[in-house]
């Protein structure tokens, strides 16, 4: 019963406070059987990757990027609006959504692109 109870709990521990409605968690969960993990986890062992991109980009990937969103569920912050532009805040928000940085997306865009090319 051990063994059981402990894959049981595994697997929802693993979604934590996942939203498993959406769209993007139904495309990942009919996209994971198909993911080459040597690929996706590349980032995690990368010499070209800083340690703070490493640490961003595993925050993002679990719906732990600083946003007021996050601090607003912890009580740091009055509301989980983007103290930029107003809008609903959260990691997409944080990271492409808000039209106030749209032009360092862009960049930061680009340069992944060229990096993905060069490799």
């Amino acid at each position: 019963m051990a063994e059981a109870l402990k894959k049981h709990v595994h697997g929802l521990r693993k979604l934590g406070r996942a939203n498993q409605e959406t769209v993007y968690f139904g495309a990942w969960k009919n996209s994971e059987n198909k993911i080459v993990q040597e690929h996706s986890h590349t980032f995690i062992t990368s010499s070209a990757v800083t340690t703070y991109q490493r640490k961003l980009a595993l925050q993002y990937r679990y719906g732990l990027l600083p946003s007021q969103k996050l601090l607003h569920r912890y009580k740091k912050a009055d509301n989980d609006r983007c103290l930029l532009c107003g809008s609903p805040d959260g990691g997409h928000h944080a990271v492409s959504g808000c039209p106030q940085i749209s032009k360092a997306v862009t960049l930061r865009h680009n340069a992944a692109g060229s990096a993905i090319v060069e490799a």
